[in-house]
């Protein structure tokens, strides 16, 4: 069964993966602000209900190493969490976009009523907006420019396993723009590494 071995700074995170998963992504992304987190999460469907399954979500500090090897084969590690939705009917969809809905209008609201926070008056040094991804000889450093997030993301589904280096901003009307620095199909037994550069 393929999983992904995950490592930050030489310590073992997780073995992520499980039999007749679907999707599995592990991904690095930085903010428009500097703030990086690392994700690593699976999905197995049915014809009844989808399976989501979370092994790592956490933030990076500035210098922080992330190793990825997809390997072909092996023991996962049991996730952290997981949940179970089933699919729905149109009706079903409906009552829990209302849910969505009225949820976001009192998020709203409590938002519109409380006073800002005040502004800090001390300077702080500006996040790194960069990530360093090295896979065998070639190493690309990314930059995140006007774009909002830059990323670096592995998939891998029934089809195989993709590593993706973008940068990129959602528009409103839901489309990307931004800049690809590398996609690039792994085997098993190739490992990438990422590093939150400094």
């Amino acid at each position: 069964m393929p999983y992904f071995k995950v490592l930050q700074n030489k310590k073992l995170l997780a073995n992520a993966g499980l039999s007749d998963i679907s999707v599995l992504s592990a991904h690095v992304i930085v903010g428009p602000e500097g703030l990086a987190s690392l994700g690593v999460h699976g999905m197995r469907s049915t014809k009844t209900r989808y399976e989501h399954f979370d092994w790592i979500s956490q933030s990076l500090r500035p210098g922080d190493q992330v190793q990825i090897a997809y390997v072909a084969s092996g023991r996962p590690s049991k996730p952290k969490s997981r949940s179970t939705r089933e699919i729905g009917t149109a009706e079903s969809v409906k009552a829990e976009l209302a849910k969505l809905e009225a949820q976001l209008a009192e998020f709203e609201a409590r938002a519109a009523a409380e006073p800002p926070a005040p502004r800090p008056t001390w300077t702080r040094a500006p996040r790194p907006r960069t990530l360093k991804v090295s896979m065998g000889s070639r190493t690309v450093n990314a930059q995140l420019g006007d774009q909002e997030h830059l990323q670096a993301v592995l998939n891998y589904t029934k089809q195989g396993c993709i590593l993706e280096v973008d940068a990129m901003t959602v528009l409103q009307d839901g489309s990307t723009k931004g800049k690809r620095w590398l996609r690039k199909e792994l085997r098993p037994g190739q490992q990438v590494r990422i590093t939150y550069a400094t």
